[in-house]
């Protein structure tokens, strides 16, 4: 039994879930901010009670989903923006 235990399992890593305080601090926004992504359906959530849970899929999807593209060719920052 205790060999069971020594091998190794190809278990996912546990999923990392965030609060709304959490998730705040993460995307640096404030409550108001995110109940406003929440209503308009931009980022995903699990709700329990007044409670709100969002999990690292949901933080990823809602991030791809407004990710612009750098466009520049430039190798360095144009003097003015130093």
């Amino acid at each position: 039994m205790l060999e069971d235990l020594r091998k190794p399992t190809n278990h996912p890593p546990p999923m990392k879930v965030y609060d709304n305080k959490a998730l705040m601090e993460l995307l640096n926004v404030k409550g108001r901010y995110l109940k406003k992504l929440r209503d308009n359906g931009y980022i995903g959530y699990t709700a329990e009670g007044e409670k709100y849970w969002y999990t690292q899929a949901d933080v990823e999807k809602f991030l791809k989903r407004f990710h612009y593209k750098d466009f520049s060719t430039a190798s360095s920052l144009p003097n003015d923006c130093i």
